[in-house]
């Protein structure tokens, strides 16, 4: 029971009531989350121990399935250490990598013993000068490598990390001085290896990026090594919190990729920059060179949709950390620019990427979202797409661009489609857009109220935005609820003002 204190109101005790029973209401909520977390983990705890036990079990079966089969080829690689041969080696090796890709039961029993016994004596071979006519033969290596590269491809990195002490290092660099095919196959292999953050510290560290910018100005084949570099580049930029300081001073090579006229190779540029922008560090660094700039001059040149999404995804993430006023018009263009294809997940990234610049500061960019085209747009969209993803973030657009506008603005978004975009908006069910949303149009139909001829509140209550209030008038969060109320009240008046 609860007593009235001398000056309180019926209005105020109300209050402070509804204030207990939110915050029990919010208790409840946080402890069943809590449960919710705890229950979470303790199940992918559990599945994950019945998946590793199922693994071992699996492996076990697979091991006596195919024991005869690897003691065979255990046994002709102890011969062949014992006694060098390599005819016999090179087929050996031919052998295990195609049976290993066509069976990949097989892979994983050989992959445990037979390949690391094969890789150490592929590389006692190549580091001693007993077999150099490996080494000369260029079709014969070439071939070993490529075989090595297929094994691999699937091996855990526990595996792969035994093979260090064979001399995979001290190998594929020795090789990369060769100027033929070779060096290609060992760049494939560098760049897999380097997909492993243990590989990619140890070959940092013996400097395969001071090694890239000799090969490149020493080579005939331009083109091909510089695929090879941005894909090393973008494979070692995934690795940022570690390599970043080895990455920093090769920013210059990085930059001239960019103006290789080749899109597999920008594709790899743009990745790696995208990589890099996960550490905001780097968005200072690179803005020397320009790379942003150098993106959006791949926008407005090509079509390829695979070039365009790494892009949209880069210049995303520089917008996240970065609200620079003097570029946000240029990438809002070159959105736009790109809206017109029907590629889903280039539309799902366009709005996504224009949604975030919505979020700016400065005035002058929700100007240019306007004037751009990107709000009517999105507008369309909302009422167009069954594609739920793009449309929740056009919905963000429209939501956070009519929240910044100003007084000026007003005038240029009064439009029939806007006012029919709006209520479709409403069924997308998230409270911080909702609050946004009805905020934003508060403001639109209180700012239009002053003008001689209103007009909003009359577009939105025959596209019945009205009707789509109503739920929102119950919501149990309060400041939804409220905006929900205020706004109705204000079509209401408007309503009565007509008649």
């Amino acid at each position: 029971m609860s007593f009235r204190k001398i000056g309180d109101t019926e209005e105020g005790l109300r209050s402070k009531r509804n204030e207990r029973i939110d915050d029990r209401r919010k208790k409840r909520e946080q402890l069943m989350e809590q449960r919710r977390k705890e229950e979470s983990v303790l199940m992918s705890q559990q599945q994950k121990a019945a998946e590793e036990k199922i693994q071992q079990e699996r492996n076990k079966f697979l091991r006596e399935k195919y024991r005869e089969l690897e003691e065979r080829i255990h046994q002709e690689i102890i011969v062949l250490s014992n006694t060098p041969n390599e005819d016999k080696m090179y087929n050996l090796v031919v052998m295990i990598a195609s049976e290993s890709l066509k069976n990949k039961e097989l892979h994983i029993v050989l992959s445990s013993r037979i390949i690391p016994e094969l890789i150490n004596n592929i590389f006692m071979y190549l580091n001693k000068p007993l077999l150099d006519t490996v080494i000369v033969n260029q079709e014969r290596l070439f071939s070993v490598y490529g075989q090595l590269l297929n094994i691999i491809s699937d091996i855990d990195i526990e595996t792969l990390k035994s093979f260090e002490k064979y001399g995979l290092i001290e190998s594929t660099f020795k090789l990369l001085d060769r100027r033929d095919e070779v060096i290609s196959v060992i760049l494939d292999l560098i760049t897999k290896l380097c997909t492993s953050r243990y590989f990619s510290k140890l070959y940092l560290e013996k400097g395969i990026l001071q090694k890239l910018v000799e090969i490149l100005a020493t080579t005939d084949n331009q083109l091909c090594m510089c695929q090879h570099t941005a894909a090393i580049f973008a494979t070692l930029s995934k690795q940022y919190c570690f390599s970043h300081n080895y990455i920093i001073q090769y920013i210059p090579l990085f930059s001239k990729l960019f103006s290789i006229d080749d899109e597999s190779v920008l594709i790899e540029c743009v990745s790696a920059a995208t990589s890099l922008y996960n550490d905001s560090d780097f968005i200072d660094e690179l803005k020397p060179v320009k790379i942003e700039q150098k993106i959006l001059e791949i926008l407005d040149k090509t079509q390829n949709e695979s070039l365009i999404d790494i892009c949209f995804q880069c210049l995303g993430k520089y917008c996240y950390f970065k609200d620079d006023i003097l570029l946000q018009p240029q990438i809002i263009s070159a959105i736009v620019s790109k809206l017109s294809m029907t590629d889903k997940t280039i539309l799902r990234r366009g709005y996504w990427m224009l949604s975030n610049i919505s979020v700016s500061k400065f005035p002058e960019t929700t100007k240019a979202i306007i004037n751009s085209g990107a709000f009517l747009s999105s507008c369309c969209t909302i009422l167009e797409t069954n594609d739920v993803k793009i449309k929740s973030e056009a919905c963000w657009l429209l939501a956070n661009t009519i929240f910044k506008i100003n007084d000026s603005m007003y005038s240029l978004i009064k439009s029939d489609i806007v006012y029919a975009a709006i209520p479709a908006c409403l069924s997308f069910h998230d409270n911080n857009f909702c609050s946004i949303l009805l905020q934003g149009v508060t403001k639109f139909i209180v700012y239009d109220n002053t003008l001689p001829e209103p007009q909003v509140a009359d577009g939105l209550i025959s596209h019945h935005f009205d009707e789509s209030l109503i739920p929102l008038m119950s919501s149990s969060v309060r400041n939804i609820s409220n905006l929900a109320i205020t706004l109705n009240h204000l079509l209401e008046h408007n309503f009565q003002q007509d008649l």
